[in-house]
């Protein structure tokens, strides 16, 4: 059986039209506005594999300001509007963050007895996925560690909103599946998330999570049965029963609703624009 991704998963578990549009390799995926909080996580992320990456002797800002700046360069190039007040934000703050994180990260992982043992590791045999860091505490025990980044975060209650998003997450399960059979052939049933918060104060915060052997099994069972649907080309692609969500129409719907389906009439090779709602 081919194994997907996460992502590719739950795309596909959310809409398989969409999923088919987007994998299609003829319509390129739909961009709503940029979500600048996801590009400064991401810059965090390319500075975090620089700091922990063995033999990466790149410099992390340098790493994150180039990635900041490609990724301009490529909305500019797909005509995608780009706020520069909110990439100079982001360029601003990138430099404490990382100082930040680099004072902090030692002490955080030393405390639990952990040692970083690869950064980005992708796991064998699982779709191609990737954990953020794979560690290993004082039993040599592998220990799944993924790091979210908060651009700002003024609320205590939108904090707790993300820490609370991240139980028994779908994604989170599938590296600890998978890592378990590729490490040690037994259950994993505990992960971690590394929640990063850059402003108005940075804070650094490690929380754990666990899950039953009885829900990882249910989980194996739902993704190997979209798998096997996924990877079925006699079987219908489905829609879903809402084309909406919290930031709008989904960047498809013109594409789909309007034009049938038909690129060439669409705009051939360009892609659909539809008003979403900004991602702060």
């Amino acid at each position: 059986m081919r194994i997907f991704s996460p992502s590719s998963t739950i795309l596909w578990k959310r809409c398989p039209q969409e999923y088919a549009y987007y994998k299609s390799g003829i319509v390129p995926r739909a961009l709503g506005p940029i979500n600048y909080g996801a590009l400064f996580g991401s810059a965090m992320s390319v500075a975090m594999n620089c700091i922990h990456g063995k033999g990466n002797k790149a410099d992390p800002l340098l790493c994150a300001d180039s990635f900041v700046t490609t990724s301009c360069a490529e909305f500019d190039s797909l005509e995608i509007k780009v706020d520069s007040e909110k990439i100079d934000s982001i360029l601003k703050l990138l430099p404490a963050t990382i100082q930040r994180y680099n004072e902090a990260w030692p002490d955080l992982f030393a405390r639990r007895g952990w040692k970083v043992k690869e950064s980005e590791w992708t796991i064998p045999d699982s779709g191609n996925s990737r954990v953020d860091l794979l560690l290993v505490d004082e039993h040599d025990t592998p220990i799944i560690l993924d790091a979210k980044w908060k651009k700002e975060v003024k609320k205590a209650e939108y904090e707790q909103s993300a820490i609370d998003s991240y139980q028994h997450d779908w994604k989170m399960k599938h590296y600890c599946f998978f890592t378990g059979h590729a490490l040690n052939k037994h259950p994993i049933l505990d992960y971690y998330i590394m929640l990063g918060i850059a402003s108005p104060k940075f804070k650094l915060n490690i929380i754990p999570y666990s899950i039953s052997v009885q829900e990882l099994r249910e989980w194996e069972i739902s993704a190997k049965q979209a798998w096997h649907d996924m990877d079925d080309s006699l079987r219908p692609i489905t829609h879903t029963e809402n084309c909406r969500d919290q930031y709008g129409l989904c960047p498809y719907y013109d594409l789909h609703f309007t034009y049938n389906g038909d690129y060439i009439n669409a705009g051939s090779l360009q892609y659909v624009k539809i008003d979403r709602k900004e991602v702060k």
